[in-house]
């Protein structure tokens, strides 16, 4: 699953802009959920869904490895090339306008060369994630704290991490109960079975990010690793504690801050993992995992 909020963000301000309605806008997801785009796209369509897994391997193999180059999407791959043309043929299209995400990632890192912050608002709309009654996964424990121990590019993959997110695990979970929110789980990483600690994979084999986008908006709060479902939690207005031991790009943190505070987002607070001597949830989460959403 990839989680991009800027992205989100200028569909909705294109869509706006440009008065392109929600029956003419099919977006193109990366494991996403579609729900994220419900409201200004009717249509949407999974890349993976496209290619066998032969086809998937070869262009990866074809690709240049994402730590090699920039980490956006500055220009248009052939592999995504070959995405857009796939998705037109699958619903059909012959004249169709491509918004790429170099797009905005070029303004935007304009902008942020140019300490022009305020300006983001122009090409972006920032909103929330739309409220949902419905569950998609009724076990769910009526108050908990979702967990994430993936490693990310802010927390990788590292004896010391391992042991970081180990005890995180077990320190949170002495407080009540927590739902460990990665499909799957990284392996290595020492897990307390049962008891308080609830796999969101046990409870739903099918867990996609839709069922983990759900999942993320009826926790009390969000603690682990700094990435992708840290900010998806933020977006889906639940307090983040998130940690990372590389130092993020200070535009990057500085966005994130920017996109909260402007969309109204639930904050987030981003602690060094090498500095961890306990869980120490701020007072505001704490009310919320006592009493519930």
């Amino acid at each position: 699953m990839f989680f991009s909020p800027s992205r989100l963000s200028t569909l909705r301000w294109a869509s706006s802009a440009y008065g392109i309605a929600p029956e003419r806008l099919i977006v193109v997801t990366n494991g996403g959920s579609p729900a994220w785009y419900a409201s200004i796209a009717q249509r949407s369509i999974d890349a993976r869904s496209l290619f066998s897994a032969s086809e998937i391997d070869h262009w990866m193999r074809r690709t240049v490895p994402q730590h090699e180059q920039d980490y956006k999407q500055a220009v248009m791959s052939p592999f995504d090339s070959e995405i857009v043309e796939r998705a037109a043929r699958a619903f059909e299209l012959s004249d169709y306008q491509v918004l790429h995400p170099s797009l905005v990632f070029r303004v935007i890192s304009r902008l942020f060369k140019d300490r022009a912050l305020e300006r983001l608002a122009d090409v972006l709309r920032y909103e929330g994630r739309s409220s949902d009654t419905t569950s998609t996964v009724p076990a769910l424990p009526p108050q908990f704290v979702a967990i994430s121990v993936a490693f990310t590019e802010a927390l990788p993959d590292t004896p010391d991490n391992r042991q970081f997110l180990s005890e995180l695990v077990a320190q949170v979970s002495t407080e009540g109960p927590v739902v460990l929110v990665d499909c799957p789980p990284p392996a290595g990483i020492d897990i307390p079975r049962g008891g308080n600690v609830i796999a969101l994979q046990s409870l739903r084999p099918d867990a996609d990010a839709s069922v983990q986008s759900d999942t993320l908006a009826r926790a009390s709060a969000f603690v682990g690793s700094h990435g992708d479902l840290a900010v998806l939690a933020s977006f889906c207005g639940t307090p983040v504690v998130s940690y990372q031991t590389d130092r993020l790009p200070i535009d990057q943190a500085e966005r994130l801050e920017y996109v909260a505070a402007q969309a109204g987002w639930a904050p987030v607070s981003v602690r060094r993992a090498h500095r961890f001597k306990g869980v120490q949830l701020p007072k505001k989460i704490r009310v919320a995992a006592g009493r519930g959403r």
